[in-house]
Formats: C-alpha cells, structure tokens, sequence
C-alpha cells in the first residue's frame, strides 16, 4: 500500500527540487550498496519492506545513516508507506539529537566568529607567548578543531617507533608530516583518522619537541579543556568546534565537502547540520 496521493506528490516534489546531481549520486550509491549487502533485487526491495528494514537496523546502528538509506530508498522506490513511515520515525528520532546538540543559553555569549578566534592565535604567535599555549592554540584554529584528543599525544619523529602504538600519535616527519587518532569518541565506526599538519604547525611542534617535550599536550582532558578556555577569552572548545562549522558552512557545501569536513572534525555532516542550525541566529 503507498503513501497518500498528496504525501506522494509532495515527498516527490521535495525530492526532485532538493536532489542535486551529487545527492542523486550518493542515493545511487547507498541504494547499491544496500542491495550487495542484503543481497536484495528490486522486486524484494518493493515487496519485503519489513526484512529490509530489519536488516537496515539491524547492520546500520546509527540512525542517521539509517536515515540516508532509506531517503534512497524513497527515492528509488514507489515511495511504500511501510518506508515512508520508517522515514517520520527517523526524522522524529533525529529531531530530539538536534535538540542535544544546542548550545547551553548561558554559553552562547562566549560565542564568536570563526576568524576572531584565529586572530588571538596570531596574536599570542605576536606577543611570543609559551610555546605549550602556541601549541593549544594553532591545534586548534591552523586546522579543523577536533575534541580533546591531543591530551598526552606521543610525538615522534619516525614511523618505525610507532610500532605498539594503539592511541593517538604525532607523526612529525621531514616531508607530510600527520596527526594520527586511533582512540577518539567515534572512532569505533569511523576507525583511524589522519590529518595533514600544516608547515606553520609543524614548526611549532617542532619547537616543542627540541624543548624537551615528548607529547603535544602534557594533561588530560579535564586541564586541557579549562586551558582552551583560558586561551580563547572564556570561550569553550564545544563553541570554538561550533563556530569553525558555521564559518565553513557558510560557502554552498558539496556532499563531498561536507564528508571531508566530518572527517577532520570526526563526527558526521548531520551533527555538522545541527551545530550549524543553531548558531545561524547569531549572524
């Protein structure tokens, strides 16, 4: 049994005005995919809603990929009402993570745009404060700002002294030096994460390293936290993360740049959404 007439046409509607030619090629893909992993054909896809929504929940644990593969769905089926309705339960799940990921009222006044925070970073380079603050600072607006995941990170030199590593590391080598995550928040479905560190960065690092520092911040989670926010005028890093998104998101994003700004932020271009929708207000 399908939809409504009017649902249909409107779902339908929304789907050819929203659809760019790289969402339609991303809907292609999870649509594919999901049939190589249930080893599904078009006839089971439209006539077992029930087993491919249980297979659906059963191999995507997080909802909003659950959601993404049943917008394929949608939009390659007949729009049946037993995924429609997955759909709205979807949506109404995500709808309560949106409200999860606002901003406490009593921080957004600590809020500032994305460049003032750079500026304070080219102001402490100015006035030679301590590398270990320089440090904190350029981790932290020279590239995507991930979490607290530089607390106690290993530097090394040479890749061969990574051998028996199972943490996060700083590759600091010659040529292409990286940031290495292996233990991070999502890095359970993600799994490790590289991140180039730029020539700037590299230097600083480097600075650090020759003043006899073995790791690029000496504390965990809780000291470096407060020092984040001590460095950047009460501003915490949960809102340093915040206005780095919507300063990117203000430029047309494609699918593709999204995925890439999720990857170096390690979390994912719906809770990149969410962080975004809220701060919009205080353009």
């Amino acid at each position: 049994m399908n939809v409504s007439k009017i649902d249909s046409f409107l779902f339908s509607f929304h789907l050819v005005e929203m659809s760019s030619e790289s969402t339609i090629k991303s809907y292609t893909a999870k649509y594919n995919k999901l049939k190589d992993l249930g080893e599904f054909d078009d006839n089971y896809i439209n006539n077992e809603q029930l087993s491919v929504i249980k297979f659906i929940k059963s191999y995507y644990t997080n909802i909003n990929t659950q959601n993404a593969v049943v917008s394929s769905l949608l939009y390659f089926t007949d729009k049946d009402e037993v995924y429609y309705n997955y759909f709205k339960e979807l949506k109404k799940q995500i709808d309560v993570l949106k409200n999860q990921q606002k901003l406490p009222e009593n921080k957004i006044i600590n809020y500032k745009q994305w460049p003032e925070y750079v500026n304070m970073f080219n102001e402490a380079l100015k006035n030679n404060m301590p590398i270990d603050d320089l440090i904190i600072m350029a981790v932290y607006t020279l590239i995507a700002p991930v979490r607290l995941d530089y607390s106690n990170m290993i530097i090394i030199k040479d890749l061969r002294m990574a051998k028996g590593i199972d943490t996060n590391y700083c590759l600091l080598r010659k040529t292409k030096p990286v940031f290495i995550f292996r233990a991070y928040k999502t890095a359970s479905s993600k799994g490790e994460v590289i991140i180039n560190i730029p020539k700037q960065l590299a230097l600083l690092l480097e600075k650090l390293r020759l003043s006899g520092r073995k790791v690029v911040y000496d504390g965990n989670d809780n000291l470096l936290s407060k020092r984040i926010s001590h460095l950047f005028n009460g501003s915490s890093l949960n809102i340093l993360r915040h206005s780095y998104i919507d300063f990117k998101y203000k430029n047309d994003l494609s699918i593709i740049q999204k995925e890439h700004l999720a990857h170096d932020m390690m979390n994912s271009p719906f809770v990149q959404e969410q962080y975004r929708t809220i701060n919009n207000d205080k353009d």
